[in-house]
């Protein structure tokens, strides 16, 4: 996972800031930040083994 999605998922998920304010912070869009977001909570869960 990259430093910027860690970084995503962390202030979405962990600080509060909405996906519009945190892909702002990081100069993307919305929908890139979201696409990010969920690609590394999915490679989390497979590295973690969460629900399938």
């Amino acid at each position: 996972m990259t430093e910027r999605t860690a970084d995503l998922i962390r202030e979405t998920r962990l600080e509060g800031l909405s996906v519009a304010e945190a892909a702002a912070r990081h100069g993307m869009t919305e929908t890139a930040a979201k696409v990010s977001i969920h690609r590394g909570l999915k490679a989390l869960m497979g590295r973690f083994g969460g629900a399938k």
